[in-house]
Parts: C-alpha cells; sequence; structure tokens
C-alpha cells in the first residue's frame, strides 16, 4: 500500500483570491506586520498546492520583512517553509541549513512548540538520509516538548513519524500504539484533514501487517471526510489505496473505479507528488493485471515528475510478492538511484528479488519488514 502522509501543517481557510487581495491591501497601506502574515500564508498555500517556486517567493519576501521587523518567530516560520520546498525538492542540505537556522532562532528566543516543529523536520531529513537512528532521537525530542507544553498538534505529527519509524524496525504493535495514539488526537481536536491522513497512514500499517479486512475501512472513512473538506489530494490518497487493497485481494474489477478517479483528479493538480501518488498505484494495478508495458510506461510517466524512493520500493515488494522478479528489479534499480542510504531492509529485498530471479521461485527475505 501507499503511505507515507506526512500531517500537513494546517487546513487554510482563505481562499488564494483573498490572500492576494489582503497581500495587495497591506503593500499600499504600508502594513508590515498585515504584509508578512499575508505572505507567510500564501507561502502555506502554495506548499500545500505544490506551487513550490511561488510559495519560496512569498515565504523569501515575509522572511526578509520579519527580519526587518525584529520577529524571531516570524523569520522561523518562513525557514521552516523553505526548508519543507527544499525537502519537497529532495534537496537535503539546503532544508538541514534551513531546518538547523530555524532551531536555533527558536531556542534564542525560548519558542518550545516552534521548536518542537523545527526537530520533527529535521528528523525527517534524517530520514530521508536513511539515517533512522537521528530521526528516532529528533522525533523522540519533538514528542518530549509536545507533551510538556501540552501541543496536541506537534504530539500528533511527532507520534505519526514514530509509528512510521517503528514500522521499519518491525516493531508493529508499537507502530501501531504511537499511530493510534495521532488518529486519538487529532480526532479530540476535530481536524478531519489531519484525521484524514492519519487514518490513512494506520491504514497502510494495518495493510503491510496483513490485516486488510481492518485497514480498508480506515481508507473509506478518510474518503468520506475528504469528500466532505473538497481535499483533492487526501481523495487522491483514499482512492489510490482503495485500488490498491483492491488489487492486492485480486479484485481487479473493484480497482479500476477508484483508481480512474485518482488518476483523474491528480492529472488537474500541479503537486507532483500526489500525481506521483495516483501514478504509481496504477502501475501496480497493471502489474497484477499483466499489463507490464504500461506499467513500464506509467514508471516513466512517474520518472519525469520526479517520483520518491519509498514509494518505488513499496511497489518493488509488491512486484516481488506477486511473482513478477523482472519488474521487482527495475522498481529496487530506481529507487537505489534515488536513496541517500540503502539499509538492511533494502538490501534484503534485493538479494531476494536476484535470487528469485535466478531460482525462478519466489526466495522469502531475510529481513521482513514493512515498507511504507
Amino acid at each position: 500500500m501507499l503511505a507515507d502522509c506526512r500531517h500537513r501543517s494546517g487546513a487554510i481557510q482563505e481562499g488564494s483570491g483573498l490572500l492576494a487581495q489582503v497581500i495587495e491591501q497591506s503593500r499600499r497601506k504600508q502594513d508590515d506586520a498585515l504584509l508578512a502574515e499575508a505572505l507567510y500564508r500564501a507561502a502555506r498555500w502554495d506548499t500545500e498546492g505544490g506551487d513550490i517556486a511561488a510559495s519560496d517567493r512569498y515565504a523569501t519576501e515575509s522572511m526578509h520583512i520579519e527580519q526587518h521587523r525584529g520577529n524571531v518567530k516570524g523569520v522561523g516560520r518562513n525557514v521552516q517553509i523553505l526548508g519543507r520546498n527544499a525537502l519537497t525538492r529532495h534537496d537535503l542540505d539546503r532544508a538541514q541549513t534551513y531546518f538547523t537556522d530555524a532551531l536555533a532562532k527558536y531556542r534564542a528566543s525560548g519558542n518550545r512548540p516552534y521548536e518542537g516543529a523545527a526537530l520533527n523536520n529535521l528528523g525527517n531529513v534524517a530520514e530521508y538520509r536513511n539515517d533512522r537512528a537521528t530521526a528516532t532521537k529528533q522525533y523522540e525530542a519533538a514528542l518530549k516538548i509536545s507533551v510538556a507544553v501540552d501541543d496536541r498538534t506537534l504530539e500528533a505529527i511527532a507520534l505519526s513519524n514514530l509509528a512510521r519509524l517503528a514500522s521499519y524496525a518491525g516493531d508493529m504493535q508499537r507502530a501501531e500504539t504511537y499511530s493510534r495514539r495521532d488518529l486519538a488526537i487529532v480526532q479530540e481536536m476535530g481536524d478531519h484533514a489531519k484525521e484524514s491522513l492519519a487514518l490513512i497512514n494506520l491504514a497502510a500499517l494495518l495493510y503491510n501487517a496483513g490485516r486488510d479486512a481492518d485497514s480498508q475501512p480506515l481508507i473509506e472513512r478518510a474518503l468520506i471526510l475528504s469528500r466532505e473538506m473538497k481535499d483533492r489530494r487526501i481523495q487522491v490518497f483514499s482512492l489510490s489505496n482503495l485500488a490498491v487493497t483492491f488489487t492486492k485481494r485480486g479484485d481487479l474489477t473493484a480497482a479500476e473505479k477508484p483508481i480512474a478517479e485518482a488518476r483523474q483528479i491528480a492529472a488537474t493538480m500541479q503537486d507532483p507528488v500526489t500525481r506521483n501518488y495516483a501514478t504509481v498505484a496504477k502501475a501496480y494495478v497493471d502489474l497484477r493485471a499483466g499489463h507490464l508495458a504500461d506499467a513500464e510506461h506509467l514508471l516513466g510517466e512517474a520518472e519525469r515528475l520526479g517520483i520518491t524512493a519509498t514509494t518505488l520500493l513499496g511497489h518493488a515488494r509488491g512486484a516481488y510478492e506477486h511473482g513478477n522478479f523482472a519488474l521487482a528489479a527495475t522498481f529496487l534499480a530506481q529507487a537505489k538511484a534515488r536513496h541517500e542510504g540503502w539499509g538492511g531492509y533494502e538490501q534484503s529485498l534485493e538479494q531476494a528479488v536476484d535470487a528469485s530471479a535466478a531460482a525462478r521461485t519466489k526466495i522469502p527475505l531475510t529481513w521482513e519488514t514493512p515498507v511504507r
């Protein structure tokens, strides 16, 4: 199952048109405080919408205004956006620099919730570098801060991150515990956007543990919430995961409708991550249907969008499980080219695929760890 749906920084209620009006009005009035806030919100809006270049422009301008005003918190939160954008582009060195700078600013100003947010982001960078020990330390530090300051949003994000790392270590019980705590928090908060993502992440854990029947209702609930919110991004995640679930069961007919809708919605979006999500899910469906040429074509499409290594690893595992060792090797080769590190699970899967291809039958993995 496709997973790794990280929490968004929060749903922004203002439309882009309204934000543009506020920016223009604040420029005319020379109201720097309002302008900096509007630019920051526009940057968040465009980050979530996938227009990273526009987000960078807004965040940079807002940061410069906040620097002039001496607003350390304002500077730091714009630096966080620039770091997230760099992470999206997989510019890990720049992301590390931004987040380290933000962390120093927040610690100097005594802003503990924002310090925790910076630690979560630094954990993300370490995770992308395959340095899971460092990532765990950063997430645990963020969780400790969240409890100390009673910041439920920060706590939920840290728990979600720790759940993912626990699943890498094969500790599915601990991963599920973290994930269910995350879900309970966002449900208490009444944040449907975060709830839907928490549902998808928990569903992925259960799916990877072979509990398909338990995961499907969670995905369906996430889809209902996403339709109510008119959140296209979460609709794509939910529909894609439904299609993958049906496909794993061998019900390709049931998979056709959700994957077609996911692809249709994703095509209207600028966000390459969301578009990739649906593209790789469709490749998995085609793999199971025996349409190998179509699956290869979709991988090429995903390549142009900037497919992620972790998604490729998940589908390499899928191809391996279904005995298509050649396609699994193709997924693995592309994943390896994008990975900052190649750990125990990745090596085990690579060895199993090679051995299975040589033996023409599936050879069990020596490191049985689910992937996101």
